[in-house]
């Protein structure tokens, strides 16, 4: 009796994706001059793609038990059905067994995962969920809203496939479709604010990235696998830029969009940071961040809170994870995670909660260097957004001591680590 091969569970190999990218005119006159990153192989290892799936659920708004979840159950289907011994993003036949709900949910976690990790390496930075950011009067409206070191805001559309019938023309097609129906309407204007909020500033730029996968099987140690994966990029194409503004726009004719605002006065874009470090402190565990956050985010009173975390030194630097109070769903996170834990980089978390206690975020931050897993090397200590966002290994993590963060007062018991490359002094 024949017996098949046993897959190996994508744990080590990096997966490389060389995007298919098509520049469109876009249908708003140019304002400003964007100048967009050329375009990039997107290579990953599955714990950077699950870094991003965890992101993304983290920053849908959901409550953090169902993020929770989903992190957990994105993880280990992710490892179970992609194969590890390719350079491509192999899904295993058995993709196909699950109900078409299933699939197609899993389809859109890591279309998300791929997009958010094609928009980090071409170095945008902070990310929002774009309805909670932009009025679409009932319109279609891209998923996500980019923020790069510049504080140029671009909009991303994330499509993800898991079908028999994936091609590169597919994806193509997909992006396409996307772009013109989600993005481009938003491209050089300054949209509406979501619930009567001001606009969030200028779109410069968008992106409708799709992601297809071609499920296949596995014979036998030398059989060549016939699983595939595609990436298709449309985004908008550079044909000249304009100073003016408020401008007649084909945005401003559907009504998407606000008055742009008087030089010097340009809208600030803290909404989307507080956005983006809400999901950041989910996943550190730090429900009272969270909640200030979130009170800002919908102009409540912010009533006086205290954090407490536990500070760990990984290789050169120091992390955060939240400690007192913690939500329960995310305290059990770390059976799922085979050794991994979700944190915050301490300079990164001490410069937003420093703003977060001014309720000022416009300006300038700290950007961190981007650490990736290597494919088909051990493991790093740890892996870091330039954010500040981070999965650090268990086993390399050192427990320092408790610190302590309130509302109104900061930080109160940091210390100094001079051995640590990046480190703090005491407040």
């Amino acid at each position: 009796m024949e017996v098949g091969f046993m897959s190996i569970p994508w744990t080590i190999t990096a997966k490389d994706l060389a995007p298919v990218v098509k520049h469109h005119p876009p249908i708003n006159p140019p304002i400003g001059t964007f100048s967009p990153p050329g375009p990039v192989t997107v290579s990953f290892g599955a714990v950077d793609l699950f870094k991003s799936i965890a992101r993304c659920s983290a920053t849908s708004r959901a409550t953090p038990s169902l993020v929770a979840a989903l992190v957990a159950s994105s993880r280990a289907l992710i490892e179970f059905l992609v194969e590890d011994t390719t350079s491509t993003v192999a899904f295993l036949e058995e993709v196909t067994d699950l109900v078409d709900a299933e699939r197609t949910a899993l389809s859109g976690r890591v279309g998300a995962g791929v997009t958010d990790q094609t928009m980090e390496m071409m170095g945008y930075i902070w990310r929002d969920v774009a309805e909670e950011l932009i009025d679409s009067m009932g319109k279609k409206l891209a998923d996500y809203v980019y923020e790069n070191a510049a504080g140029q805001l671009v909009l991303a559309e994330a499509k993800g496939s898991i079908t028999t019938s994936a091609s590169q023309a597919g994806s193509n097609i997909r992006a396409l479709k996307a772009y013109k129906l989600q993005v481009d309407p938003y491209v050089y204007i300054y949209p509406r604010g979501a619930r009567g909020h001001p606009s969030v500033g200028l779109i410069s730029h968008g992106y409708a990235v799709a992601f297809s996968a071609l499920p296949g099987p596995i014979g036998s140690p030398t059989a060549v696998i016939p699983a595939d994966a595609f990436l298709a990029i449309a985004e908008t194409q550079i044909t000249g830029s304009s100073s003016a503004s408020g401008v007649d726009t084909t945005g401003a004719d559907q009504g998407l969009t606000d008055q742009a605002p008087d030089k010097g006065q340009e809208p600030p874009s803290y909404p989307l940071r507080l956005g983006n470090y809400r999901g950041v402190f989910l996943l550190a565990n730090a429900p009272n961040v969270v909640a200030v956050i979130e009170a800002l985010l919908s102009q409540a009173i912010v009533e006086e809170a205290t954090q407490t975390f536990r500070l760990y030194r990984c290789s050169d630097r120091l992390f955060l994870i939240g400690s007192g109070p913690t939500y329960e769903a995310v305290d059990r996170l770390p059976v799922f995670l085979d050794g991994w834990l979700f944190a915050i980089e301490l300079q990164s978390a001490e410069e937003f909660l420093g703003r977060l206690v001014n309720s000022w975020m416009k300006g300038a931050m700290t950007i961190l260097p981007l650490v990736r897993a290597a494919g088909g090397q051990p493991p790093p200590p740890y892996l870091l957004s330039p954010d500040g966002f981070a999965m650090i290994r268990q086993v390399d993590a050192k427990f320092l001591q408790d610190v302590t963060w309130h509302s109104t007062a900061g930080f109160y018991n940091v210390p100094s680590y001079p051995d640590a490359n990046l480190t703090s002094s005491p407040l």
